[in-house]
């Protein structure tokens, strides 16, 4: 699948594959031993879209992901910004450099090829996340150096939320029409705010120099809230 046909898919099931040459061997091992992955998102800043992309998605294609829809969006950046990979599992930041799970092993391998992280302009962001069943959105939470410090249904009209993070004060915009996005972030490339808006239950924005992840929660089509621990 090249990279334009799998854009235009807003949903995909990948059941678990066998892992056979795409990454390295402790890599492969690592996703044999993990039959279950947690709900989960990636962000990718790059400038080597086409380079970098297919790697993520045979990444995603070898791991055990049964039930579960893996969503992609992508945005145009501007200005200056770090490439790098961004992940995290279940609302929390995970450090891929030293995580011992099959994503984060074979993220520091992608990772590793493409010589992140690095200095780029006007790159492109791609998020990719995952969930389980058909979900409809329907409330936030917000992580500060991975502590739960907010967490409510989205309101019946449009209003901020301010954030006091490590690096000072950010402030985030709940809309009615269930979308969340950063408004104000006192970070050097202003990745966060650059994002845009998202909308789609599973779907997270980080703010990584102030240690800020805010993560849309929903309920599946029955009405069951979801579970993202």
């Amino acid at each position: 699948m090249d990279r334009r046909s799998f854009i235009r898919q807003s949903a995909l099931i990948f059941p678990g594959l066998t892992a056979t040459g795409v990454l390295g061997t402790t890599t492969r091992k690592l996703f044999a031993e993990n039959s279950a992955a947690q709900p989960f998102s990636l962000s990718v800043v790059t400038d080597r879209p086409q380079r970098v992309l297919p790697f993520i998605q045979r990444l995603l294609e070898h791991v055990d992901l049964p039930e579960k829809n893996i969503r992609y969006t992508e945005y145009s950046l501007h200005g200056n910004h770090i490439s790098d990979i961004v992940y995290a599992r279940s609302g929390m930041l995970i450090d891929y450099h030293s995580g011992y799970d099959a994503v984060s092993a074979g993220i520091y391998e992608i990772a590793k090829r493409m010589d992140m992280p690095y200095a780029c302009e006007a790159p492109l962001l791609a998020h990719f996340s995952c969930e389980e069943g058909i979900q409809k959105p329907a409330g936030i939470r917000i992580f500060r150096d991975n502590q739960l410090i907010v967490e409510k249904t989205f309101p019946d009209r449009s209003e901020t939320i301010r954030i006091e993070g490590p690096q000072g004060p950010a402030v985030l915009k709940l809309g009615q029409s269930h979308t969340l996005r950063f408004l104000e972030s006192p970070c050097r490339h202003k990745t966060c705010i650059s994002s845009g808006s998202i909308s789609q239950a599973g779907q997270s924005l980080v703010c990584i120099p102030n240690r800020i992840t805010a993560v849309i929660t929903g309920t599946d089509i029955s009405g069951v809230d979801s579970r993202t621990y």
